[in-house]
């Protein structure tokens, strides 16, 4: 039996090489006009937000935390879009200081929105709105957030109540909609033909406002991995999606936009490993299984959360095998000891694995340290390290 100085601590480390990989993949994918702004909630480790800044060209926020995470590790100036409602939370002396330092953007969700963006422009702080457009899409994806299955938003038929009543200088702050498509889209004509989809409820907005727009955020879209071994991202048809892109906008005879994409996932989703250390194991019985110190404390608080299916996480262990070492195919289960700490699965060999034994688990640099349930058991955020 091994001492308790032989377990290891879990962690996740984190590659600059495949982080520069992942964007460099996105820019050659989208339009040469666009704009990629990572997106904090995907993971918003201090260190590997400074290293973003040197790639991206901006992120998106959603609170007063994340913009202190902006304003601490990101020197350069860069894009900000605001979104979801507890931006509303953020002091103005915050935005007010983001907005001389930044390109601040916001993003219009509601008409309670609009009127707090009003206060914002009328308080003298440099912003543009974005409507966030609600609308219909023609084909459903991976995290779907169009209508009917979503209520955010605002169609034609609200803003263009809002446009009525709103004062000239409230609508020349802003500068076109937010449209959020969704996430894990695998194939890109999914998102082209999402974006038709949108465009068609644009064209129903007072085009007088529309004639003077000259931008649109896309949102997220693009998919990543979850907890695949060595599986890279796959852009279904992403060879023409530029082309697929520019051919919507061009056929909608919108005014010249510029696109920006919040990708979160699609950064750093493949560029996380996590590497924990076996506490127990039962490979013998009729249900063989291992259990890791970690679990829905650190990195899977979210995946329970959206539990849609059995979790499908891939652990392995790191030595290489024999060619016909017998293996057993076994669940993964994280310290809690319980189902619903069930994290996935991992092909092993008996004599291989032991207490204090170490397993790997790839793609886990999105939504995993920073949207589990820390706290759960007393544990604090899984260890982190970025090389």
């Amino acid at each position: 039996m091994p001492s308790v100085n032989s377990i290891t601590e879990a962690y996740i480390e984190y590659k600059t090489e495949k982080l520069n990989d992942n964007v460099n993949h996105l820019r050659k994918v989208l339009p040469d006009s666009s704009q990629i702004l990572y997106s904090l909630k995907a993971n918003n480790n201090p260190e590997l937000i400074k290293f973003l800044s040197h790639t991206v060209d901006g992120f998106d926020i959603a609170s007063q935390e994340e913009l202190a995470l902006i304003s601490s590790y990101v020197g350069k100036k860069r894009t900000l879009c605001l979104t979801g409602n507890d931006k509303i939370s953020i002091p103005l002396s915050a935005l007010r200081d983001a907005a001389t330092k930044h390109n601040l953007i916001y993003s219009i969700e509601s008409p309670n929105d609009f009127l707090f963006f009003c206060q914002l422009t009328e308080q003298g702080i440099d912003v543009e709105g974005l409507f966030r457009l609600s609308y219909f899409p023609s084909v459903r994806y991976g995290i779907f957030n169009g209508l009917p299955d979503s209520p955010f938003g605002m169609t034609a038929e609200t803003i263009n109540t809002l446009l009525s009543r709103a004062q000239p200088g409230e609508k020349q702050r802003v500068a076109g909609f937010h449209l959020y498509i969704g996430s894990q889209i695998s194939d890109m004509n999914q998102l082209s033909e999402t974006l038709r989809c949108a465009v068609e409820e644009i064209k129903r907005v007072d085009p007088d406002f529309v004639a003077q727009i000259h931008m649109l955020n896309v949102g997220g879209g693009f998919p990543a991995p979850y907890g695949q071994k060595m599986k890279t991202q796959t852009f279904t048809s992403a060879h023409n999606l530029s082309e697929e892109l520019e051919k919507v906008i061009a056929e909608s005879h919108l005014p010249p936009v510029s696109l920006l994409f919040e990708s979160g996932r699609a950064v750093t989703g493949s560029a996380g490993r996590l590497s924990c250390t076996v506490l127990d194991h039962n490979l013998n019985s009729a249900n063989p299984y291992v259990v890791i110190n970690s679990g829905i404390a650190q990195i899977a608080g979210l995946y329970l959360l959206r539990r849609l299916k059995e979790p499908d996480l891939e652990f392995y262990h790191g030595a290489s095998e024999a060619i016909h070492t017998p293996t057993i195919r076994c669940r993964v289960y994280g310290s809690s000891c319980t189902a619903l700490d069930m994290l996935g699965y991992a092909t092993l060999s008996a004599h291989a694995i032991s207490v204090g034994t170490v397993l790997h688990c790839d793609n886990l640099g999105a939504y995993c340290s920073n949207a589990s349930l820390n706290g759960f058991h007393g544990k604090a955020k899984i260890s982190e390290i970025i090389n």
